[in-house]
């Protein structure tokens, strides 16, 4: 069971796990998450405030985003090489663009109008697939391809896709805040899953705005309308939802609300070490806590900048407290959250979707969970809280519990990352 502050009241004092020591991670994933801090040293922005009218947080993110496009056009490319060797085809992309409605307040989930946060224009799904599944794509020119290798197209008709080949809508990760559209991990995902299976896939990535210029919920809302919109413009056929951390909590928010208002026509949704609980005080937080990269702080800060909240003023030292329930609150965000307008009600489930697990999870043509945690993840808990949220309600869960770093220790193990694609080949080639 996940441990929480109200469970760890009477328990004995324990310490956190040493940044250069921990059971269940590798030498070789302490020294790659070594390099990561040091070459891309996320953890100089908890020094700054979580909001966008600061010029330093605006001065950091700007260098921290350019870093990770660059990292990821190196880590996309072989990818894209891989998956288009293995289609004996060309790789397409295509960009869908959908207007910016006010979902939300459609829905009655939000009253307040979102302009003031909304970013210009609307919003862009990348779509990639093998040329091979379309007539018109077969032929495409070549010489037209972008920096991650594949041929660009300016027109096409989603309708036209062929109803047997899956369409996966993914979020990508980041931490709501310096995160790439065209990440390498859901790239690589793709790629091997399409190499195991002998079969094409249609990846759709959705771009979503970012904090903290675009805070809570401008990202949910154009997570749901994306999907939305796949639903309505393909009546007949069944979505599949994935993302990665951050990205993780948006497919499980959009699979959740989907599974309220469009019933049956999600078949599966792949959650991958999922950033769940803005209150960040679970034991999780606290054992991990010294973590290189993914540290308790830095994704304590991510979620002050995307839900607004501010930071509490800590005295003294975490080891110097003298119960367990006072050292997971120490740094938490656990206060401010109770406190915000976000908390309560219906919003508080598009936050953390474990709150409030919508009905019919059971029926066989509910979606088809896959959800992956690492020991050594700040987020392993909440994603654990989850599993058990899902599975007392009936829904098929494929849970799978890795070794090390926060997503690092699944890519680096051979076995643990073969795991994944092989249980996510299962659902999207099942429905």
């Amino acid at each position: 069971m996940v441990q929480t502050t109200e469970k760890m009241a009477d328990e004995p004092l324990i310490k956190p796990y040493s940044c250069f020591w921990h059971p269940d991670k590798s030498w070789l994933d302490l020294f790659v998450t070594i390099i990561l801090w040091l070459v891309f040293p996320i953890q100089k922005m908890v020094k700054y405030p979580a909001v966008k009218d600061s010029e330093e947080t605006k001065k950091q993110h700007k260098s921290l985003r350019s870093f990770m496009r660059k990292g990821s056009v190196s880590a996309g490319k072989p990818h894209i090489a891989k998956w288009a060797a293995n289609s004996k085809c060309a790789i397409i992309q295509f960009t869908y663009t959908i207007k910016r409605t006010p979902l939300l307040k459609e829905w009655g989930l939000y009253k307040e109008t979102l302009d003031d946060r909304y970013p210009s224009g609307d919003i862009d799904v990348i779509l990639r697939f093998p040329a091979s599944i379309l007539k018109e794509t077969k032929d495409a020119d070549t010489s037209k391809k972008n920096e991650y290798g594949c041929v660009v197209v300016e027109k096409l008709d989603i309708q036209s896709f062929p109803a047997d080949v899956p369409l996966v809508l993914h979020f990508f990760g980041g931490g709501m805040t310096i995160g790439v559209p065209n990440d390498g991990d859901g790239l690589e995902m793709t790629q091997k899953v399409c190499e195991l299976a002998a079969k094409p896939i249609i990846l759709a990535g959705v771009c979503y705005s970012q904090s903290p210029e675009h805070s809570f919920p401008v990202a949910v809302e154009e997570a749901l309308t994306s999907v939305c919109e796949f639903l309505t413009a393909l009546p007949d056929r069944k979505m599949h939802i994935s993302g990665i951390s951050a990205g993780g909590n948006l497919a499980a928010v959009t699979t959740m609300e989907m599974q309220r208002r469009y019933p049956g026509r999600i078949a599966s949704s792949a959650l991958i070490c999922p950033m769940l609980d803005p209150s960040a005080n679970t034991l999780s937080y606290y054992l991990n806590r010294n973590a290189f990269a993914i540290s308790s702080e830095w994704i304590r800060w991510c979620w002050r900048a995307y839900l607004v909240l501010p930071k509490t003023v800590e005295s003294g030292g975490i080891m110097d407290l003298d119960t367990m329930e006072a050292r997971l609150e120490y740094g938490s965000n656990c206060t401010t959250w109770e406190a915000s307008p976000f908390s309560k009600g219906d919003l508080a489930r598009l936050v953390n979707p474990t709150v409030d697990i919508p009905k019919g999870l059971d029926d066989p043509n509910g979606p088809k969970f896959v959800i992956l945690t690492n020991e050594g993840d700040v987020l392993r808990d909440e994603g654990i809280e989850l599993v058990e949220t899902l599975k007392s309600a009936g829904a098929t869960v494929n849970f799978l519990r890795h070794g090390g770093t926060h997503w690092i220790g699944t890519v680096l193990d051979k076995k643990s990352h073969a795991a994944l694609v092989s249980a996510w080949r299962d659902v999207l080639f099942s429905a």
